[in-house]
């Protein structure tokens, strides 16, 4: 299963590995990088996934877990920006049914046996103007599209239809 460079990318950038990922992580994470590929018609962007979203510890900042402990959450006031989608608020003992396959190359980086280390990136959002510059016209975009009735399950349904793994590198 090769991911995609933009994973590769994602979980450098924030300092963490796939262990760290529950699944609810990953179809946000899924969700996002087909809207843009498909929908905005752009590389998935880590500025554009910052200004929608930030990262936490899980299940808190004191304890967080080798398995899942990174966990996602919208950045204030922006859920009524992104497509509207309700994903279970709790996957109880998703850990005894999950499992992480090895990665072709290039490989992903080693599970870590630590929990992730939260760091400044976590809760980043674009702040210059030239990153939200940069963002904007796909930011309008995307409101037309919410107005014309698109939704994360529409987005699912896209991937899903077409056999279409997000994260996985494609030619």
């Amino acid at each position: 299963l090769p991911a995609c460079p933009f994973l590769h990318g994602f979980l450098h950038y924030y300092g963490i590995t796939l262990n760290h990922l529950n699944p609810k992580f990953i179809l946000h994470l899924s969700i996002f990088v087909h809207l843009c590929e498909t929908f905005l018609g752009i590389p998935p962007s880590i500025t554009l996934f910052c200004y929608f979203f930030k990262l936490k510890p899980h299940p808190d900042t004191a304890n967080p877990s080798i398995l899942g402990g990174a966990g996602i959450q919208f950045q204030v006031g922006k859920k009524k920006d992104y497509l509207h989608y309700t994903l279970v608020d709790s996957v109880k003992n998703w850990r005894a049914k999950w499992f992480y396959a090895r990665n072709m190359w290039p490989p992903l980086e080693i599970h870590s046996n630590a929990a992730p280390v939260p760091n400044a990136r976590w809760e980043k959002e674009p702040m210059s103007m030239t990153e939200l510059d940069g963002i904007r016209p796909f930011l309008k975009q995307l409101s037309a599209m919410k107005d014309q009735g698109q939704n994360g399950v529409g987005v699912v349904a896209s991937f899903i239809r077409r056999r279409v793994q997000p994260l996985q590198e494609r030619v």
